[in-house]
């Protein structure tokens, strides 16, 4: 689900949706579809609710009606930005959750309420933020979503 390749660490963003591009670019290949496939599905979500809890992270999702497969992203960003969280706090820290349409709704469902149950935990949040290359956060997130 999460690789190296769609991980990034001091990624360069002053808005969120320069943060969404960032991940339609990552994951377009990985699923088989084109960026603004994905861009505009995770807009449309961000404009149902917002994806960030609050506590500078956010999880942006999409179900995607074509493309295929699961796939996470994972970007630390250099410079919070505006997120509409709920607490209001800038966004640095942003795991995507991403299926193509031959997934199941279920499993998809599933996939996304673990990886927000998992970015909960605080001093999982803190040793992320604290990873200095790609390779660091890659390795710090969890192994159940790595491989």
């Amino acid at each position: 689900m999460l690789t190296l390749d769609l991980t990034r660490h001091a990624v360069e963003a002053a808005r969120q949706s320069t943060v969404l591009q960032s991940i339609a670019e990552l994951a377009a290949p990985r699923l088989s579809v084109e960026p603004r496939v994905i861009v505009r599905a995770l807009k449309a979500q961000e404009g149902e609710s917002s994806t960030s809890p609050g506590d500078g992270w956010a999880v942006p999702h999409a179900h995607l009606s074509a493309g295929s497969g699961l796939v996470l992203v994972l970007l630390k960003l250099s410079t919070p930005v505006e997120w509409k969280a709920l607490d209001e706090t800038p966004v640095d820290l942003v795991v995507a959750t991403l299926a193509g349409g031959d997934l199941k709704p279920d499993i998809f469902g599933e996939a996304l309420t673990r990886v927000t149950q998992t970015l909960m935990e605080d001093e999982l949040r803190a040793t992320l933020r604290e990873a200095g290359s790609d390779k660091e956060l890659h390795e710090r997130f969890p192994k159940a979503f790595t491989s």
